[in-house]
């Protein structure tokens, strides 16, 4: 049983593959992976785009949204200390050694 990962040689790779703009790099890593330039516009530019987009006219729509406040109640306190409380416990540990390592120095 081979591993085929292992025997794949990186090292032939130029550096003008990754600047191509095509989805695969042709002729390196058996054209498995995405070009840099591919991977930055359409898994990092483009959504980031596309998102900021999208968020103006959402802002517009909550600015001129009157805020809803929800009504308090004893339901809404016990769920506040049932949540809070274990919460505040299990960081506790990581105060207690900030603070130990804190005095050393």
């Amino acid at each position: 049983m081979s591993n085929t990962s292992a025997s794949l040689d990186y090292s032939v790779c130029s550096v003008a593959a990754d600047t191509s703009f095509g989805p695969v790099v042709q002729g390196c890593r058996d054209g498995f992976d995405f070009t840099f330039a591919f991977e930055q516009y359409f898994l990092s530019i483009l959504p980031s785009v596309v998102g900021l987009l999208l968020a103006v006219p959402r802002v517009r729509v909550l600015r001129t949204r009157k805020p809803v406040v929800a009504k308090g109640g004893t339901l809404k306190g016990t769920k506040l200390v049932c949540l809070y409380v274990p919460l505040q416990f299990e960081a506790l540990p990581a105060r207690i050694l900030f603070v130990a390592f804190a005095n050393l120095e």
